[in-house]
């Protein structure tokens, strides 16, 4: 509000400005240079103080690096070759080092251009209209647009809005009851700027709140932001070319040069309240901006020129000018030379997402050969071979007059003989077709997703930026999708909330390689690691639903089956559909067996999914670090409630768990019953920031029950060391002779638990295992208590015993 200091768009002019003064004079700089540079690696950093309060006699253009600064840094791998010493240098290596200096230039002139085209983007042109689109944030695939408002220029209102998609019709909210979405904003003339200003027709637009904004992730709310950009056109005008545009024209048009609002997660009417400004350059003040473009193209140019040179697609004028700042140089197109990425064949989440991706083009059929990747990490083609022949059939379905057809129904006439080398060299067939016909369609879904900032770091592999595809909604990817498998996906992803307050948001409180403690570390992974697992396997049933409903149930894959697997994921430093970001870097992790133990916790322990979700991957609630007395080192963590545990686990013990494991469920089997800690999954976790890998488990807790302990024991057998600190609240065997305890249960429990416990023993025994604990919480009686997993009842019903083993991992 000082007439003395600039406002915020003068300051954005000027910073902007400035940039391109001192890039076009190290364009010049750079096109001067006598012989071809290696400057490998070396960066160019634009900086400025966004916050600082500018005073109007930065004007005066006396000294620019007073409001922006740009460095060249970075020159570790870079040489400074002289005219001699090229001279002396071999033909090989004179053209690679001439390459390398293309390159340099090339990437140069397109930065300058781009800011050239942001500062005649926001302020050559008086703006008509202003457009105020709203997007919803994807952290793994391009952003889905919700809707705009067009707005003309001239009246000064406050207003609510209804939001319209690219066809001009309104965005409606709800399933079974639509609404309208509407956005409330403000556009005023509230902005004053003096007359020696270089700018010129202020104009401020608040975005205030959206109302009633449609659900666009299947988990959770929109995560929505808004783009607001002034257009020359009048609102008429830009409404009929925004309707004529194809998807990715209209994007584009909504997208360049445009202000961004900050991001509002989870939430169907976010609330913004932020201001942008809004000006247009002086006649006289142009050129300031003309003199720097003919300094980048040693040739003066005009108000006409620059007309041509940044208005219009920027794809088709880049190429031109950057041509024109180095003569002597051959500027490739807009394809910079990328490092393609092998097709992800052993990285499920990547799979789903180019499922996902076909599912929207509409290329259902080829999904047979994405779930035959998912269904060969499951190992599930490797033992089965009437799934193997089922694949087969299906590949020859898909594509009957491919050349490769022959030889796989020779394959299956060789399979159908049941040898061991038939199935691996079909499968190894297989394997082969199913690359080659990804091949295409990997190209295009990472062409079309090159966009996505998070997508270009995936495994710290670089991908080039690429011109945008848009998508379709994805209510609107379910909406084609058949009954089955995938009802019962879109039936569990559209839940809105989870109890107690708590939700499955997709960007956590608090991510794991930035939390200081190896135990909040663990609980942090843990909730990412089981929201991927649950949305993993819906997504699995859901892309083969599509792939039999488009392949007429010919495919009897489902993504069902059960198999002792070790499946590694990566969970991007941004997170993606399937899963939370980890944070600033990616996380790593491998599940053993999931489908095995999800099977054993909902037969055998009756703990649904959701259930499951809500004790360990509410960011709300999270896991709480337990102190224990145990000597292993390993960790303890609760769930909020109580009924889960996870722990640390050593190499030994992880190993021992995988090994017992078959036997362990089919020991839980039946109606018998056994004391034993029930474990409901083994997961690998690499801890980053260095760290070594841990072993963590979940298990549910003994103490599965809403009643108070009394207290709580842990029993061995012997008294030798087995009397508890004063501090510790967990007492051991010389505390219970003491305290003069004993299981004082009606003869008949009596009977079960030594048989349970016989059973639970003759088990351990035959895996070499002696050294276990048995833990009991005493707890008084309630009329739940007997409905609480392993609670006996004392024969006076004042009080009830909580009994399990546990520990009973460790091999002699």
């Amino acid at each position: 509000k000082d007439p003395e200091i600039l406002t915020s768009v003068e300051h954005q002019e000027l910073v902007l400005l400035t940039c391109i003064e001192e890039l076009s004079s190290y364009v010049a700089a750079c096109r001067k240079v006598a012989v071809p540079q290696m400057w490998v690696g070396s960066s160019i950093m634009l900086a400025f103080d966004c916050r600082a309060k500018v005073s109007r006699e930065a004007l005066s253009r006396g000294s620019p690096s007073d409001v922006a600064r740009m460095h060249i840094f970075d020159w570790e791998r870079s040489e400074l070759n002289t005219p001699n010493h090229h001279a002396n240098l071999p033909a090989k290596s004179k053209a690679r080092r001439q390459a390398q200096w293309e390159r340099y230039c090339a990437g140069l002139a397109k930065l300058l251009f781009e800011c050239c085209a942001l500062y005649f983007g926001r302020f050559w042109h008086t703006p008509k209209c202003f457009s105020l689109a709203l997007w919803d944030k994807d952290t793994y695939s391009t952003d889905d647009f919700i809707g705009s408002c067009v707005v003309p220029v001239g009246v000064m209102y406050e207003r609510t809005e209804a939001i319209r998609d690219s066809l001009g019709h309104p965005v409606r909210s709800g399933v079974f009851t639509t609404r309208e979405s509407k956005l409330e904003f403000t556009i005023a003339k509230t902005l004053t700027i003096p007359p020696n200003s270089r700018l010129e027709f202020p104009w401020v637009v608040r975005v205030e709140k959206a109302i009633q904004l449609p659900r666009m992730d299947y988990t959770s709310e929109a995560d929505s932001y808004v783009e607001v950009k002034g257009h020359p056109e009048c609102d008429k005008d830009f409404s009929a070319a925004l309707k004529a545009a194809s998807k990715c024209q209209a994007r584009r048009m909504l997208h360049d040069h445009s202000h961004q609002s900050c991001l509002h997660i989870d939430s169907s009417e976010p609330f913004w309240g932020e201001e942008f400004q809004f000006a247009t350059l002086k006649h006289e003040a142009r050129v300031d901006f003309l003199r720097a473009v003919s300094v980048a193209l040693d040739v003066s140019t005009g108000e006409k020129e620059a007309e041509r040179l940044f208005s219009g697609p920027k794809d088709e004028r880049w190429k031109e000018f950057a041509q024109r700042c180095f003569p002597d140089a051959k500027v490739e197109d807009d394809q910079p030379s990328r490092i393609m990425q092998s097709f992800p064949e052993d990285d499920p989440l990547r799979l789903l997402h180019v499922g996902d991706w076909m599912v929207r083009i509409g290329q259902t059929r080829d999904l047979v050969f994405i779930l035959f990747f998912l269904a060969r990490i499951r190992i599930e083609v490797e033992r089965d071979r009437d799934v193997l022949i089922n694949f087969c059939e299906a590949f020859c379905n898909v594509k009957p007059t491919h050349s490769w057809v022959s030889e796989v129904r020779h394959a299956i006439q060789a399979l159908q003989k049941a040898t061991d080398r038939a199935h691996r060299d079909t499968l190894k067939l297989l394997l082969q077709v199913a690359k080659t016909e990804m091949e295409m369609h990997w190209l295009t879904y990472t062409l079309q997703r090159a966009g996505d900032s998070e997508f270009l770091t995936w495994k710290g592999k670089p991908i080039a930026e690429e011109a945008r595809k848009s998508n379709a909604r994805r209510s609107k990817a379910l909406s084609i999708l058949p009954d089955g498998p995938a009802a019962e996906a879109k039936e569990t992803l559209s839940k809105k909330k989870w109890k107690n307050g708590g939700g499955l948001s997709a960007r956590p409180s608090m991510v794991v390689a930035e939390c200081e403690s190896p135990a909040k570390r663990v609980a942090a992974a843990t909730r990412i690691i089981t929201y991927a697992l649950h949305t993993e396997d819906l997504a699995m049933r859901r892309l083969a639903a599509a792939a039999n409903n488009a392949l007429e149930d010919e495919l009897k894959f489902r993504g069902t089956e059960k198999a002792m697997t070790r499946r590694r994921f990566t969970v991007p430093s941004g997170g993606c559909k399937y899963a939370p970001t980890p944070g600033k870097e990616a996380m790593i992790f491998d599940a053993f067996a999931p489908e095995v133990f999800a099977d054993f916790r909902r037969s055998a322990c009756g703990i649904t999914d959701t259930e499951l979700l809500e004790e360990l991957a509410d960011d709300v609630r999270p896991l709480q670090s337990v102190a224990t007395n145990s000597k292993s080192g390993e960790l303890f963590l609760r769930s909020a409630t109580g009924r889960f545990i996870v722990k640390t686990l050593s190499d030994g013990e992880a190993m021992m768990l995988m090994e017992i494991l078959p036997r362990y469920i089919q020991h839980h089997e039946g109606d018998l019953p056994s004391l034993l800690g029930r474990y409901f999954g083994l997961y690998c976790l690499s801890m980053g920031s260095g760290q070594a890998y841990r072993y963590i488990a979940v298990m549910r807790s003994v103490f599965d029950t809403p009643q108070p302990l009394i207290a709580t024991y842990d029993l061995k057998g012997c008294e030798y060391h087995r009397e508890a600190d004063a501090l510790e609240a967990v007492r051991k065997d010389k505390d219970w002779i003491a305290d003069g305890r004993h299981l004082d249960i009606p003869p008949e429990d009596a009977r079960t638990l030594l048989e349970a416990h016989r059973r639970d023993c003759e088990f351990l025994a035959s895996f070499n295992v002696f050294d276990y604990s048995i833990i009991i919480g005493i707890s008084h009686f309630d009329i739940h208590a007997t409905a609480c997993n392993g609670a006996w009842v004392s024969k006076d019903k004042q009080g009830c015993f909580f009994i399990g083993i546990v520990d009973f991992l460790a091999k002699h």
